[in-house]
């Protein structure tokens, strides 16, 4: 009898330290996947921050490599320009360049031409509507164009534009004079291997150019 006692009153004591044991494993698990969660938050919103990073790099990487599109606009009133008219200079045709140099000087010829062909643009013959615009760029001695602003004709400097001429057909040409021009700017963007990139704007007392270019060179 006083075993049975005893046992009755020990179960609500073990009855009660068994629903704690019950308590503290179901708290310690909650905590263990609370901290397994929250552990992977920052993980997670780490590598989206590293993708959009990435993204961000790829699109300037884009930016810098993006090709500069050719175009040319030309409005004149000299004579010769306006009876070689319709002349059309919407659409860029083909375009070159070539580099010569001599033991005093360099020059760079750059050639736009308002139709495709595959003969030389300076020497080409035009036919009615066609028309070529071309630069001389002067350089020093023995070297190739670089990129930078050049100066027009008189200027001193070893980079200048010696020559601007618009050929049209017929064997006419346009000659642009310097002590006409209200404004004179060319710039070569950039220099490749095979490439050179710039534009130009360019106004005198009867004719206006301006424009941008991205020619193959040799």
């Amino acid at each position: 009898m006083k075993g049975r006692i005893i046992l009755k009153k020990k179960l609500p004591i073990l009855i009660v330290i068994l629903t704690l044991l019950l308590i503290l494993v179901s708290v310690t698990g909650c905590t263990k996947e609370d901290s397994t969660e929250s552990g992977n938050l920052p993980a997670e919103q780490g590598n989206g921050e590293v993708s959009e990073k990435e993204n961000d790099e790829d699109e300037g990487e884009k930016e810098v490599s993006k090709s500069t599109e050719s175009w040319i606009k030309v409005e004149s009133t000299n004579g010769a320009y306006k009876n070689a008219e319709p002349l059309n200079w919407n659409q860029v045709g083909t375009q070159n360049a070539h580099v010569e140099k001599y033991s005093n000087y360099s020059a760079c010829f750059v050639y736009i031409a308002n139709f495709e062909t595959t003969e030389v643009l300076r020497d080409v013959a035009l036919e009615e509507g066609q028309a070529v615009a071309y630069f001389v760029l002067t350089l020093p001695p023995e070297s190739d164009p670089e990129a930078g602003s050049y100066d027009y004709f008189g200027a001193s400097g070893p980079y200048r534009v010696s020559q601007v001429t618009i050929r049209l057909p017929g064997g006419t040409n346009i000659n642009l004079s310097p002590a006409s021009m209200t404004t004179a700017e060319m710039e070569v963007t950039e220099v490749m291997d095979s490439t050179i990139s710039g534009r130009f704007n360019i106004e005198e007392k009867w004719t206006q150019m301006s424009g941008e270019f991205q020619v193959a060179y040799e």
